[in-house]
């Protein structure tokens, strides 16, 4: 199988990969697919148009086995009915300092920041169910494990509109710089089973000696808490941990999260390694194809026009 992999800047996704769909070839894209929604909804249509068999969006972190644990967990039982998620995220960027060697990523129009990268793969990953896990959009596709939204809001903020760009030795390259792009990002929704659902996100660091992210899902019977020192799990970190809280009992497990053999990569690799495998061997069932790609974009396009009305008003 012939196979096009783009792991470009965002803004210059299209131009890279329209000619391979207009080929017809099978395509692998970083996430997001577009710098926005238009790129992205044309990126699906040429692959319809053109009869492209197979579509692949980097959205890896579905494939992290700290999420099949949280999946296997709940399946068991072993908190009993989901009563409520939050998730608490701390971005590394979007603080008072950027590399200037990524000054794209404080430029709104460009299309990769934290809403769209920091956000599009968390929200992804807490989605993922079977296909998905908590569904932030209005497109399910298997069974979920708490469903569709009914309803769901979000804020998006600004609230550092000057930065310091710093060079690679930490010294400042420039001083007051502008940036367009959000930095915090407050998502909450009912879920079709009326699960009270909610994702944060701020950029910057998070509090000293605690998680940069902490995921609860509060049951019946117990609450899961998976922690991590960043909010990457597409990426991953030595110190992820999962513990279940026994409400009956009192006692805190700590849970095995397990391995497998790419294990023996590095943490970056390996679920990306995941993604190519499910290419490979044809299995799309975990796969992000380009349609569900352009429901992440939707749900981002949604919250940025329902912000930019409030904004409006209040001005």
């Amino acid at each position: 199988m012939d196979l096009v992999v783009c792991s470009v800047r965002v803004d210059k996704h299209f131009g890279a990969i329209a000619p391979a769909l207009k080929a017809g070839k099978n395509v692998h894209v970083e996430w997001p697919l577009g710098k926005n929604l238009e790129e992205a909804e044309e990126l699906l249509r040429l692959s319809k148009a053109h009869g492209v068999k197979r579509t692949a969006v980097g959205l890896q972190g579905r494939f992290a086995p700290s999420v099949a644990k949280l999946k296997e967990l709940i399946k068991d039982g072993r908190i009993g009915k989901v009563l409520s998620s939050t998730w608490i995220g701390y971005g590394g960027n979007g603080g008072p300092t950027e590399p200037e060697r990524i000054r794209y990523m404080v430029d709104k129009s460009v299309g990769g920041n934290l809403v769209t990268i920091h956000f599009g793969h968390a929200v992804d990953f807490i989605q993922q169910g079977e296909k998905p896990f908590i569904t932030l959009i209005l497109r399910a596709y298997n069974a979920s494990v708490l469903g569709t939204f009914k309803t769901a809001s979000g804020i998006l903020a600004n609230r550092r509109p000057l930065i310091q760009l710093l060079n690679k030795d930490g010294s400042v390259a420039v001083k007051d710089f502008p940036k367009t792009a959000d930095d915090t990002v407050f998502v909450h929704g009912i879920a079709s089973d009326d699960t009270p659902v909610s994702i944060n996100l701020r950029g910057g660091k998070a509090f000293r000696d605690t998680p940069g992210q902490d995921w609860r899902i509060y049951g019946e019977k117990g609450e899961i808490r998976l922690t991590a020192s960043g909010p990457f799990l597409q990426i991953g970190y030595p110190d992820i941990a999962i513990a279940i809280h026994d409400f009956a009992s009192n006692e805190v497990e700590e849970i095995d999260i397990g391995k497998d053999p790419f294990d023996e990569f590095s943490l970056p690799v390996r679920n990306v390694a995941r993604v190519y495998e499910a290419i490979a061997a044809g299995d799309t069932s975990m796969l992000c194809d380009f349609e569900d790609a352009v429901e992440r974009h939707r749900l981002i396009d949604t919250l940025y026009k329902a912000n930019n009305a409030k904004l409006s008003k209040t001005k």
